[in-house]
């Protein structure tokens, strides 16, 4: 059996150390200053979102703390990022679920659970799109109508 180091095993280590705080904002550009906030996400009141290739769990602390989600659960397939949104967050559980777990077995695995998947740099830009796509299919129908978006950090898909 061959075994990958995890390359994002250095990737916010820095940060996680000076900054351990539940972020005020949310942005969808690199750079954190600005961009839309998850009002792009519409109403998410009561919804169940999945946060794909959550890293560190920043956006998702901040949707389970300053938004009225019923469960908010951040996937990552790294197990250093695993760790460290654990370390940062964890103490928001049951609003906040951390999973270490690849983004298309994880849909696979729970269909119809998640009202709203978003990823900010995470599975999207990552994960080869014939996969993820068809395993985003699986989340429940939405309660409104609208554009129904699969952002990332280079390019938006919104239809």
């Amino acid at each position: 059996m061959t075994t990958t180091a995890d390359l994002w095993h250095h990737y916010g280590r820095i940060r996680a150390e000076r900054d351990r705080a539940v972020p005020d904002a949310f942005h969808w550009i690199w750079s954190q200053d600005g961009g839309p906030n998850c009002e792009v996400l519409g109403d998410l009141t009561g919804r169940v979102i999945g946060d794909l290739g959550a890293g560190a769990a920043r956006h998702a602390a901040h949707l389970a703390v300053h938004h009225d989600s019923a469960e908010i659960v951040a996937i990552d397939a790294s197990p250093a990022q695993y760790e460290m949104a654990t370390d940062l967050f964890a103490h928001l559980a049951p609003r906040l679920r951390i999973t270490s777990s690849d983004a298309v077995p994880h849909l696979q695995a729970a269909k119809n659970v998640y009202d709203v998947l978003y990823s900010v740099f995470g599975a999207v830009d990552f994960t080869d799109p014939r996969a993820l796509l068809p395993a985003t299919s699986s989340r429940k129908p939405p309660r409104v109508t609208g554009p129904r978006c699969v952002a990332g950090s280079s390019r938006s898909k919104c239809g």
